[in-house]
């Protein structure tokens, strides 16, 4: 299969999963991300929710069977604390899932790491599905670092605090006011999503408020620059032309952005979760 192939393909499936976004007000939910230039393999996270019934949080159900602990295996120092600033009780429950010591309703603050050491194990679908770091900066998919109230469903707001001269690309709604800050619509869109944040190269694709937003990390993506974006418009125009325009939401609702992160590797590989793709272009491949 040619390099040309599977982008080709990568883009097909993008159309075929591509979702809306509706608009909603409020949110019910916060997350701060932070990354530190001392370590750039450690998020550090905080979280800001309201407690459901049974007080449970966790982590997505999805990957890491090989370890007893599912993706808390990466997660160190969890701590929770109720509006005033007091601890709350925190019960492991096993596979990613805690228990809050709260009554429905609570305010809840969680702050917790994730230690970006996915690249030490093996993967069964690739470590494009999971988490890695590299020198101009970091790959995660939402399921590696967010633990969640997933009974409060609804619009989440999601911020970022970089190294100095980061970037970020994600599939999320931008907020005008705020850099680095974001809207998902919901909790399958905060958990199915791919981030880049570092110093890559961004460049988007709009057909009539239809966008991709591409991420191209590594001198070996970004000396193909000028050939990535011809193909990414020129796939784009005949999507039009098939289809008689980009694709449309229904009435009310808007598109989400839709991300494909590009990065070298060994080999190549590649891996769409939700409406995302992560594409590892291999210098070892056949030609």
């Amino acid at each position: 299969m040619t390099k040309l192939f599977q982008i080709l393909l990568a883009f097909s499936l993008l159309f075929i999963l591509t979702s809306i976004i509706t608009a909603n007000a409020g949110t019910v939910a916060s997350y701060r991300i932070s990354v530190s230039d001392k370590n750039i393999r450690v998020l550090a996270v905080e979280a800001e929710f309201k407690a459901t019934n049974d007080g449970v949080i966790r982590m997505d159900e999805n990957g890491a069977q090989q370890f007893p602990a599912r993706w808390a295996e990466f997660v160190r120092d969890l701590r929770a604390y109720d509006q005033n600033g007091d601890p709350i009780a925190v019960k492991e429950l096993g596979d990613a899932r805690w228990k809050l010591a709260v009554r429905p309703g609570d305010l809840v603050r969680l702050k917790y790491e994730v230690h970006l050491d996915h690249e030490s194990h093996k993967w069964a679908a690739g470590i494009d599905s999971v988490a890695f770091v590299r020198n101009w900066g970091i790959y995660a998919t939402g399921r590696t670092y967010l633990i969640t109230n997933d009974a409060a469903d609804g619009p989440v707001d999601i911020s970022f605090d970089m190294p100095k001269g980061w970037h970020v690309t994600t599939p999320w709604l931008a907020k005008k006011d705020k850099p680095n800050s974001y809207v998902a619509e919901n909790h399958d869109d905060l958990t199915d999503s791919m981030i880049f944040a570092g110093t890559h190269k961004e460049f988007v694709v709009d057909r009539n408020g239809f966008e991709l937003r591409f991420a191209l990390g590594g001198d070996e993506i970004l000396t193909e620059e000028a050939r990535y974006r011809s193909l990414a418009n020129g796939v784009m125009d005949y999507y039009v032309k098939l289809m008689g325009g980009p694709p449309k939401p229904p009435a009310n609702a808007r598109f989400s952005r839709s991300v494909v992160i590009l990065n070298p590797g060994e080999q190549t590989d590649g891996e769409v979760i939700g409406n995302n793709i992560c594409i590892i272009v291999g210098s070892k491949n056949d030609p």
